[in-house]
């Protein structure tokens, strides 16, 4: 059976929901226990994206450099340029535990979708689209964007080896101080050594499971009633206001996870600051066809038939007639506000200028959608700020993965380039 891995954006991010592609394997799954397809020496995992060319930047510098251009250009026009914000490159890659490998989650996470979509009323905001193929959920631990192996520069540094150590001494010349060593490259080949260095420390720690026992959002929007995220995972330990404790599953689960995350953040290959948060993505907007931005309804969804199909254990929604909702104006507002700042972020992101570019504007705004959505919510709906407590299941997970962003294989299972079993 073929693996799978997920999203950023549950990524996730990438949305970055959270996808990743190392090359090579090391201590490869055994049959039966990876459900993750690998890609062969040379080929590329299916529906990976080439990057869009960013321009000719040595004709940009030459017209910087060329009065005569400057002065068609206009000043307008640069200095509208430079206040867009530099969008960061997109990850390429990701690392990842994958749950698509045991049959019964994947048919309790199939149910659960066709239920959602079958909902009477409909869902709002809900559309096949931004729900997640059962086959490649996964829980994320690190994105990285992983730079292409240059052919050529590896064949120059080859020649460079053959060199006689006297002719480089007369091409240099005595006195020459020796050129700075070129900073290495992070590729899908060091991604993949640095991985597979971690198998005796992945072999110690033995296999984790993972006991999917909360459901939450992420972005959520107008008081936290739309979302764009919705997510199950494990209970955090900062959750339960305790440690970890040694040799149960989840401390065996947590030390696997932040051993492959803190190795690659200090090496270099992830740069998210953020804390890990465990979590495998069931619905994601950032998915949504045609591409538009619309959250769904959060609320919507906590009084669904569906929610039951997780082993919700208490509702999401209660009834409370005589109290006000649990979101007040303030954190309403916020929600606006992150919302609008979204929205233009992505106008920015698009070549184009924010609709509404005075922040005091904005804020005002943000005030009056705020006073909207607080005017004009139920009376009985609370809405649960933090995770609800469900039970989906306990899995056990065998082997930590690379995979690239969007790949797709022959079963719509995130494509494997390589990964340590333990």
């Amino acid at each position: 059976m073929a693996e799978v891995v997920v999203a950023a954006s549950e990524v996730v991010p990438a949305s970055q929901d959270a996808d990743a592609a190392p090359s090579g394997e090391a201590n490869g799954p055994s049959e039966g226990t990876t459900s993750m397809k690998r890609a062969g020496k040379g080929k590329r995992g299916k529906g990976k994206k080439r990057a869009a060319p960013e321009g000719d930047h040595t004709s940009e510098a030459a017209a910087a450099n060329d009065p005569s251009k400057k002065a068609k250009g206009g000043g307008a026009g640069t200095e509208q340029a430079a206040t867009k914000k530099k969008q960061p490159p997109r990850p390429t890659h990701f690392l990842s535990l994958s749950l698509a490998t045991d049959p019964d989650l994947r048919a309790r996470l199939s149910t659960f979708g066709d239920t959602l979509l079958a909902s009477i009323p409909p869902i709002a905001g809900l559309d096949r689209s931004i729900v997640i193929d059962p086959r490649r959920v996964h829980l994320t631990l690190g994105v990285m964007r992983l730079e292409k192996e240059d052919a050529k520069a590896r064949d120059g540094e080859r020649r460079a080896e053959e060199v006689p150590e006297a002719v480089q001494d007369t091409v240099a010349g005595p006195a020459a101080s020796p050129a700075p060593a070129a900073k290495p490259k992070k590729t899908l080949a060091t991604a993949l050594a640095l991985l597979h260095s971690l198998a005796p420390q992945l072999a110690a720690l033995g296999p984790a499971r993972v006991d999917l026992d909360r459901l939450g959002v992420l972005k959520p929007q107008k008081g936290g009633r739309e979302a764009n995220v919705l997510w199950v995972g494990p209970t955090e330990a900062a959750e339960e206001g305790s440690e970890w404790k040694d040799g149960n599953n989840r401390s065996s689960l947590r030390a696997v996870a932040d051993l492959v995350h803190q190795t690659f953040r200090r090496e270099g290959y992830i740069t998210e600051t953020r804390p890990l948060k465990l979590h495998a993505t069931l619905l994601n907007t950032t998915h949504r066809k045609p591409r538009k931005r619309l959250a769904f309804s959060y609320a919507d969804v906590l009084q669904s038939k569906a929610i039951k199909l997780l082993g919700a254990t208490e509702p999401g929604a209660v009834e409370n007639a005589g109290e006000a909702p649990v979101d007040g104006m303030e954190e309403a507002v916020e929600a606006e506000k992150a919302a609008i700042e979204i929205e233009a972020e992505e106008q920015i992101a698009a070549g184009g200028e924010p609709i509404v570019s005075d922040e005091a504007v904005r804020d005002e705004i943000a005030v009056d959608a705020a006073a909207t959505v607080i005017a004009h919510a139920p009376p009985t709906a609370v809405i649960p700020r933090d995770p609800i407590p469900i039970a989906l299941g306990s899995y056990e997970v065998r082997a930590v993965h690379l995979c690239a962003m969007g790949s797709r294989g022959p079963d719509n299972e995130y494509v494997s380039l390589g990964c340590v079993e333990f």
